[in-house]
């Protein structure tokens, strides 16, 4: 929704609204262990146990109180490297101000979760009465932790909380899923799954490809369909479904009004309240609630999702393989 410009203050960013000089791409932090991953203190002095970002990133560029000081590469043994503009002294990097940044972002930010809230609540006023039963998805990434986040505001506390546990999921998604439900602990939140693993199923389908996913319907859509059928008691249920799907994530979804009917599931309503949303006002939210993340992206995955995804890329893949 927001365009951001670097913030030398915080070492950080500010939301923007002015057009002209402003970088334009997605963002995210860099936090000590993905520098560690690729052995970026060979040139740059950090502590090693900061919690906190030190840095921040747009794909394999990386960014230091507001100016490019690196890239990562991928060695031909498959290795990682982070490669500063400048070899010639090792660079002491200071975390961000996230107080600092938080507190110089709470204008446009308060306009934008109390429009955001508002939304979520006109949607479940409009449609829930249309449905049967009404659920917030998740998935284990920044995405839905802001959505269950926002959500958890606004909606009643029985709508349910809904994880389809893939089997293919990263161990850190796994961990996560166990912390946040602590943050909320008077929602159901439920985890359902196929009847067959995904080992199973691979070698009854074959693996999963760009021309042939059928790991989604097998392993997300269907086991969430025959809960809510048994939990409504309903053969054919309407469900209204709260899901973080966001617009810059594909140019597909880019096209998407924020209310969807049948889209996946003609059965289903899809609200997507923060379609509208950048990564950077997504992280600018976790921050300023303190709210849990996904460990992987500490270690340096832009996004979260299946360990084998035939959609991931190959610095994406590459990185799994080191971790995992």
């Amino acid at each position: 929704m927001y365009s951001y410009e670097w913030d030398k203050k915080t070492r950080g960013y500010k939301l923007t609204t002015q057009t002209g000089k402003f970088v334009a791409s997605e963002i995210r932090p860099v936090f000590a262990d993905e520098l560690s991953l690729f052995h970026a203190d060979r040139y740059f002095q950090y502590d090693h146990s900061e919690a906190r970002p030190l840095m921040w990133a747009k794909q394999n560029t990386y960014f230091y109180n507001g100016e490019e000081c690196a890239k990562a590469k991928i060695t031909e043994d498959g290795n990682f490297e982070l490669i500063p503009e400048k070899t010639d002294t090792k660079v002491k990097i200071l975390p961000c101000d996230i107080d600092g940044m938080v507190a110089r972002n709470n204008k446009i930010m308060d306009s934008l979760i109390a429009d955001t809230k508002k939304r979520i609540k006109e949607m479940y006023d409009q449609y829930q009465s249309q449905c049967d039963i009404t659920y917030i998805g998740f998935s284990g990434g920044k995405d839905s932790s802001v959505l269950l986040d926002l959500c958890h505001q606004v909606l009643p506390i029985s709508v349910p909380v809904i994880f389809s546990d893939t089997d293919m999921e990263l161990p850190s998604t796994y961990v996560f899923w166990d912390l946040i439900q602590k943050n909320y602990e008077a929602r159901p939140f439920v985890k359902v799954k196929a009847n067959r693993s995904a080992v199973e199923n691979w070698s009854l389908f074959g693996p999963p490809s760009q021309n042939l996913r059928w790991c989604c319907a097998v392993h997300k859509s269907t086991p969430a369909i025959l809960y809510l059928r048994d939990l409504s008691d309903i053969p054919a249920a309407r469900t209204l479904a709260y899901v973080g799907v966001r617009a810059d994530e594909s140019i597909r979804r880019s096209s998407y009004d924020d209310i969807g009917d049948g889209l996946k599931n003609q059965n289903q309503i899809n609200a997507m309240p923060i379609l509208s949303w950048g990564t950077q006002e997504l992280f600018l939210y976790i921050f300023s609630k303190k709210l849990v993340i996904n460990d992987a992206y500490r270690k340096g995955l832009p996004r979260v999702g299946c360990l084998l995804c035939p959609m991931s890329s190959d610095r994406q893949l590459n990185i799994i393989r080191k971790l995992y």
